[in-house]
């Protein structure tokens, strides 16, 4: 929790004069491979490869890739994937990357051998105008944007709080 609120503090702070992802993720480095969203889509057929989404509730009704598993992050457990085979591709995204990279940690830590961090996150995965789906399964422009000053960070999609 320390770790999140110190890199958090740091994005913050040097961050919202510059409204570009890949000027933000300079900052962050990720300690999990990153794949990049045309990446990742090119697998989202694949049976072998599993999206995990790692934002909260609100924000994974909103809109999520489509098939993904909300596994959220404030009350994150192991055991929402303990019945995934620890060899799958896992594919963990966020809004930008950071939650994300810290649940990929802690499934690397649990054995999983496969897992990478979507590079930008949802927001760039909106930014590239692949799709999203609601809730109800349902193909969607909207995106929750975490907060006022996180949402800058979409440039394409509908964005709610």
């Amino acid at each position: 929790m320390i770790r999140f609120i110190a890199i958090s503090l740091l994005l913050c702070s040097s961050a919202f004069g510059q409204k570009d992802i890949d000027s933000l993720l300079q900052k962050f480095k990720s300690q999990t491979p990153l794949i990049s969203v045309s990446r990742a889509l090119e697998k989202i057929n694949d049976p072998l490869v599993i999206f995990l989404d790692a934002r909260e509730t609100e924000e994974y009704t909103t809109s999520h890739v489509r098939g993904a598993i909300h596994i959220g992050y404030a009350q994150f457990t192991i055991d929402k994937v303990s019945t995934l085979p620890k060899h799958s591709e896992l594919i963990v995204y966020c809004s930008i990357g950071y939650r994300s990279d810290v649940i990929a940690q802690k499934l690397k830590k649990a054995g999983f051998t496969n897992v990478s961090n979507l590079r930008g996150g949802i927001f760039t995965w909106s930014n590239e105008e692949y799709p999203l789906f609601n809730g109800k399964h349902e193909q969607t422009t909207m995106i929750h944007g975490y907060s006022k000053q996180w949402s800058e960070y979409i440039k394409k999609g509908t964005v709610i709080f």
